[in-house]
């Protein structure tokens, strides 16, 4: 299946850019919410390939978003729970032909499901993607977020080796910053085979 019609990852294009076709929703046809958590006594997982942290599932610890889109456009749930984060150095997917420093994914199963089953219309899950990069960030970003960033990734505990377990993760603090109103949203895949 991989190097289908909807392979992940894709060159990213932004408004006014050569070859930009992409349909413009308004953010008020979404109606986007989120609600994500700081993760208390996460197990920060230095695999060979990625960082991964599964996230807190109980029902106070809730790890969602909802989207009317999901269901208009693409013919699934509303509502998204997400399982675990991860990271790529070297962000999966490019902005107009440029690859960033890191891309971290919050991988989503359809809401009340523990694992990844059809959510409808072929969809799987939904994988919300952040981009980072040290020196070609977002220059609208304050001091106050900057310090949001820079407590989430030290919150990780990249220095130590192993799987350190963390007293707290400021994902939910990262998570809140991200604007989910201005984002690119397209029907792809796992980037790993068999890449469904």
């Amino acid at each position: 299946m991989c190097g289908g019609n909807n392979q992940s990852p894709i060159n990213l294009l932004r408004e006014g850019d050569p070859g930009f076709d992409y349909k413009i929703y308004e953010s008020k046809d979404d109606a986007i919410t989120k609600d994500y958590r700081n993760q208390k006594d996460a197990t920060v997982a230095v695999l060979t390939d990625t960082t991964k942290v599964k996230l807190n599932t109980d029902v106070n610890t809730a790890n969602t978003f909802t989207s009317q889109l999901a269901s208009t456009v693409f013919g699934t749930g509303v509502t998204w729970d997400g399982l675990q984060f991860h990271m790529h150095a070297g962000s999966e997917h490019t902005v107009n032909g440029k690859r960033f420093d890191l891309e971290m994914h919050t991988v989503h199963v359809k809401d009340g499901e523990s694992d990844t089953v059809d959510a409808g219309n072929g969809f799987v899950a939904a994988a919300m993607g952040l981009i980072f990069d040290v020196d070609d960030y977002d220059k609208s970003v304050t001091d106050d977020q900057v310090r949001i960033i820079d407590t989430f990734f030290d919150s990780m505990k990249w220095t130590e080796t192993g799987s350190p377990v963390v007293d707290v993760v400021s994902y939910g603090a990262i998570m809140g910053m991200a604007d989910f109103e201005n984002r690119w949203v397209y029907k792809g895949s796992v980037t790993t085979p068999p890449c469904a």
